[in-house]
């Protein structure tokens, strides 16, 4: 959300002289997060990457403002859509001024990723017949002082104020909507109306109903359209009107396409653990709406609307206390695509395999047995000809990532006996390794050299794929579950395909070292001063 801040004390005052105002606009939540450098604790290495710059740009909509107004009317307001592009997180500020001849007071709030910078004009009963003009100009900056600003910085806005003893009589005029169509079943969304003779008590009325209405200039409105109103394919007719007994506009239409078939096509995460705690389960397809729900065993479940692709949906810790299975849909209301097809979610018993860097995924660093009994020897003991990494334990082998003088190994071992089975396999720089879905998964690498991530099948050790990891610095164990392989390399995670070895995504956490942790809610990496929360299936932030 964005706050506004007077710099200095004169607002609304009425003369009309060329003194200005400051106006000061935070901009806060159009990037994901805040960068933070140089802060205490270390643990970054002095070798760390510097995190990339955020390039930013200052936009502005429109760049003259033209409002008139008849000594009886109310003040009229206008808007300037303001917001700044950049192309990494990040923290930006607007600073700016206005000549007070017309203008009484400026304010916002913020549209999404746009924020609404509103022109509120002096009452017309206060101003003498006649025209007053004013400028403001707006400056995006990197820092609160306004010191470095952002490119496209500043920008000037001219602003007509006409004083008539009559508004105009000419009958608006629409040209073009933006946008003209929408997809069935879509979210909520502004229409921009672009046309002529637009005066400050000028409505959008949208299939004859009147939408809340900005007044932006005699050539621009927006309106705010409501999801329901585009919840079925058709077309509207959209006209403007003055609400104070003018003339009506031209009609112009507004096609509503038909949705995408109503499809479920992926489940993320598709396993959890049996007994684990409330999650956040993700639907990927296509045709949903606003309206769409997931169902659990045909009961739905909380569910929030991300796209016409993606839904999410709360579920409880109840639904997945014994293990088993869910039939998972997606259920839209009558006549917007019925229900998909159906996708199975496993309810798996804990897992008794030490798979991981501290045991497993989520490096909890301990297990559950349903019973054990220790010997009161050891059993066996194999010198693997370096210095032994931590085990994979999994189905009754012992799978082991050794450091030699001419560089990495892995071998199995029978964890009963202690007999070799395979390897060693020899690897490049150092080497280490995990386990999920049936294979295991090794990275190699020597410090500031690129990467490899290798999938090995556990019962011969030949290799099945092999990838570049991304990033050239620290090689640190990987993570595997729910069919995805994750990996960090001096602060840049990256997410790789189990069976196939392809990228699914790579996103830049900062920091150097450190190995990652998978839960079904979220990819986990922390660097110096910050922890961050990925998606699993895209590595957006949470």
């Amino acid at each position: 959300m964005a706050s506004y801040r007077k710099a200095s004390s004169n607002a609304g005052i009425a003369s009309p002289d060329a003194r200005s105002r400051r106006l000061r606009i935070v901009l806060v939540g159009l990037v994901a997060t805040v960068v933070v450098a140089g802060c205490g604790g270390g643990g970054g290495g002095s070798g760390s990457p510097a995190p990339p710059p955020a390039q930013a740009s200052l936009s502005l909509s429109p760049a003259q403002i033209n409002v008139s107004a008849a000594p009886t009317d109310p003040a009229p307001t206008a808007v300037i859509q303001a917001s700044i592009t950049a192309s990494a997180s990040g923290s930006f500020y607007i600073d700016g001024t206005e000549t007070t001849n017309g203008i009484q007071s400026v304010s916002g709030s913020a549209v999404g990723a746009v924020e609404n910078v509103t022109v509120t004009f002096k009452s017309p009963a206060s101003l003498a017949i006649g025209t007053y003009s004013d400028t403001i100009t707006i400056r995006g900056c990197y820092d609160k002082a306004c010191a470095r600003q952002v490119s496209n910085s500043p920008q000037t806005v001219a602003v007509t104020y006409t004083i008539s003893n009559s508004t105009s009589t000419s009958p608006p005029s629409i040209t073009s909507l933006s946008p003209a169509t929408a997809v069935a079943g879509g979210a909520a969304f502004t229409l921009t109306v672009n046309g002529s003779n637009f005066v400050p008590q000028s409505v959008v009325l949208w299939g004859g109903t009147a939408e809340p209405t900005t007044y932006l200039s005699a050539n621009t409105l927006t309106a705010q359209i409501p999801a329901a109103a585009i919840a079925a394919a058709g077309s509207v007719p959209v006209v403007v009107q003055d609400q104070s007994g003018g003339p009506t506009s031209n009609g112009a239409t507004f096609t509503i396409q038909p949705g995408a078939a109503l499809a479920l096509n992926s489940l993320s995460p598709a396993v959890v653990t049996a007994g684990g705690s409330p999650f956040m389960l993700t639907a990927l397809g296509t045709g949903f709406t606003t309206s769409s729900a997931v169902s659990w065993n045909g009961s739905t479940l909380p569910t929030t609307y991300v796209s016409s692709t993606e839904l999410t949906a709360s579920v409880g810790a109840s639904l997945i206390a014994a293990t088993g299975s869910a039939s998972i849909a997606v259920v839209n209301p009558a006549g917007q695509g019925g229900t998909s097809s159906t996708l199975i979610l496993t309810i798996a018993a804990p897992s008794i395999d030490a798979v991981s860097y501290q045991i497993d995924a989520a490096h909890t660093g301990a297990i559950t047995f349903k019973s054990v009994t220790f010997p009161s020897a050891s059993n066996w003991s194999v010198n693997v000809g370096g210095t032994a990494s931590y085990a994979i334990i999994v189905g009754g082998k012992v799978f082991v990532t050794v450091s030699t003088t001419t560089g990495g190994q892995l071998l199995a071992l029978d964890a009963k006996t202690g007999a070799p089975l395979w390897g060693p396999i020899a690897f490049a720089g150092t080497a280490n390794a995990t386990y999920d879905g049936s294979a295991l998964f090794v990275v190699s690498g020597a410090d500031t050299t690129s990467q490899i991530v290798t999938a090995v099948d556990p019962a011969t050790g030949s290799s099945k794929w092999s990838a570049t990891v991304p990033g050239s610095w620290f090689p640190q164990p990987p993570v595997a579950g729910g069919g995805i392989v994750y990996t960090n390399n001096g602060g840049l995670v990256a997410a790789f395909d189990e069976l196939t070895g392809a990228m699914l995504w790579q996103s830049y956490v900062g920091g150097t070292e450190g190995t990652v942790a998978v839960s079904v809610d979220g990819v986990y990496a922390s660097s110096p001063c910050t922890t961050n929360d990925l998606r699993p299936f895209d590595g957006s932030l949470i």
